[in-house]
């Protein structure tokens, strides 16, 4: 894949977030659940279809430069309304920030998909290149994402971020360069609304990561693995 990884990260601790209030629940054991383990059980969707013909080989090939974010969102969008399997290929997808949402689909991705943050992205504020916000019954393949730790501003570029969602499987999460989180789990136990509820991720990796490979915000979930593979700057488990 492109990208290599670079040569290590920061020597710094990260700051301290603001107290949340809830309980955390953590279960950690080696698991043998695959994210594609049950179907939708609706159609099925083609990421391709959604990314203008001229840009489909670049993608596939790895080379594109063409910012995916809106094609892959509109994507998401629809399978989430026809509770569809969304397919998202071999490829190299360049992305700002991809926000999934909803309850009852599921998305399949490829041992080569490749989610790549885009540059200068803002860092005022929490800027994760994947997002799963409000979901519910939702399963997700494997997500491989990689940052730009060198030029990215702040510490809060986490790969995946899961937070206020019920019943959400996800495969493999591998982060690469990336200045935040490989993976960030938000849930606070005092609001209903706000709960994060049976999540369940077959492993967490990552290579060049700033902060931490899981930071856990409150949540009750099972990680099947957690596979330091290489520099980390502050922990493995937070």
């Amino acid at each position: 894949m492109a990208d290599r990884p670079s040569s290590g990260v920061r020597e710094r601790h990260c700051t301290r977030r603001e107290a949340l209030s809830g309980g955390i629940a953590l279960s950690i054991a080696v698991s043998p659940m695959s994210a594609c383990a049950a179907s939708s059980g609706g159609p099925t969707l083609d990421v391709m279809d959604y990314i203008p013909a001229r840009e489909r080989a670049a993608i596939a090939a790895g080379v594109s430069a063409f910012d995916c974010t809106g094609s892959i969102q509109n994507a998401i969008l629809q399978a989430a309304k026809m509770k569809a399997t969304l397919r998202i290929g071999k490829g190299t997808y360049r992305v700002s920030t991809l926000r999934i949402t909803g309850s009852s689909f599921r998305i399949d991705t490829e041992n080569e998909t490749v989610f790549k943050q885009m540059k200068n992205i803002p860092g005022d504020q929490t800027h994760p290149v994947i997002v799963l916000d409000r979901c519910s019954d939702v399963i997700v393949g494997d997500l491989s994402v990689i940052g730009n730790i060198e030029t990215d501003v702040g510490e809060h570029h986490h790969a995946v971020l899961v937070g206020r969602s019920r019943n959400v499987t996800l495969g493999a999460v591998f982060a690469r360069n990336i200045r935040g989180d490989a993976l960030y789990c938000y849930g606070r136990e005092t609001s209903a609304t706000e709960r994060l509820d049976n999540l369940r991720v077959r492993s967490v990796s990552g290579y060049n990561v700033f902060r931490n490979l899981v930071s856990v915000a409150g949540g009750q979930m099972r990680i099947g693995e957690i596979i330091n593979a290489g520099p980390v700057g502050y922990r493995d488990l937070d």
